[in-house]
């Protein structure tokens, strides 16, 4: 890449590998030798679509898994996981590990598939690609109980698990609690 000043703004970088550059200047003479490698650095952007989207039904509830994209930026504030005409929209912040989401209440009889996406502060992933279609069979209700955030005191920031309760009534007016449970790379 080639400029006349400093600083010079290198363009076409892919979000999450690492560069390191040197410069050289060239005058009526030539080129000079070039200057000793930079200190790495790696772009950050908007994250890229989740890959490999699948569905599985249960009763009235769909599990939605996928594989986290190639680039996954530093922060990650939460993914979005709908159904393909946006029927249903189920949002929440999950921790950097989480590749499964469970969306519940769809209605029996109807076919359903996926999209997700993924949110940073420099905006929202594109769509994944569709997932397969599955048919809802279930008549059972489930109600989220909210999430459940777990914490090291060494770590603030970092989310060591998150569990979301969920209270389910089935045809029989049976009530079971259900715990989805999303742990922490490396936990």
């Amino acid at each position: 890449m080639f400029g006349t000043g400093s600083p010079l703004i290198v363009t076409g970088l892919t979000n999450g590998d690492a560069y390191h550059f040197f410069v050289q200047a060239e005058n009526d003479v030539g080129w000079s030798e070039r200057s000793a490698l930079s200190n790495g650095c790696v772009p950050e952007g908007k994250p890229t679509a989740p890959l490999n989207v699948t569905a599985t039904s249960s009763g009235a509830c769909a599990t939605i898994n996928w594989l986290r994209p190639r680039y996954m930026p530093p922060v990650l504030f939460h993914y979005v996981v709908a159904t393909s005409d946006f029927g249903f929209v189920n949002q929440r912040p999950l921790n950097d590990s989480a590749t499964t989401a469970l969306i519940c209440n769809l209605v029996a009889g109807r076919n359903y598939s996926f999209v997700v996406m993924q949110h940073n502060h420099y905006g929202d992933s594109p769509l994944s690609a569709l997932s397969n279609n599955v048919t809802i069979s279930g008549t059972e209700r489930v109600f989220l109980l909210g999430l459940i955030v777990i914490y090291a005191e060494t770590e603030p920031s970092e989310p060591l698990a998150v569990l979301q309760p969920a209270l389910v009534v089935n045809a029989s007016s049976c009530l079971m609690i259900s715990f989805t449970v999303s742990c922490r790379s490396g936990r």
